[in-house]
């Protein structure tokens, strides 16, 4: 016989385990110091927008605007065709979107992000032409 204050062993158990209170929890908003690390990926993942809609050439714009690239440049021009370009519109320009709403407020990098504007425009002026 079971008594009415007690729980069989089955209804005490749950699916999850419980954390236990040793267990170190990550807080993405416990340390300042991880603001310089998101930054820099971000200021990465704008050059490699960057070396996408502009491809090989991307070297003489470089030093005509007196930037410094960390990555090598690509060998052979990512968007290859119109058609391309249409099937992977949206990535593209929601990459850009969060690249200026990321890093916009930075001032170092208005040279490439001006770069990837206009080359994304142009991208679709073709498109639209087509």
């Amino acid at each position: 016989m079971v008594s009415p204050n007690t729980t069989p062993a089955s209804a005490q158990k749950s699916g999850f385990p419980s954390p236990s209170p040793t267990v170190p929890r990550f807080q993405l908003n416990s340390s300042l110091s991880a603001l310089p690390v998101m930054q820099a990926v971000q200021l990465v993942g704008v050059e490699v927008l960057l070396h996408f809609l502009v491809g090989p050439t991307v070297t003489d714009l470089v030093q005509q605007n007196k930037l410094q690239l960390s990555l090598d440049p690509l060998q052979h021009p990512l968007i290859n065709s119109c058609s391309f370009f249409c099937k992977n519109a949206g990535t593209f320009i929601t990459a850009v979107r969060d690249a200026f709403l990321s890093v916009g407020k930075l001032g170092e990098v208005d040279a490439m992000l001006n770069l990837i504007w206009k080359h994304l425009i142009s991208y679709v002026k073709n498109a639209i032409e087509s």
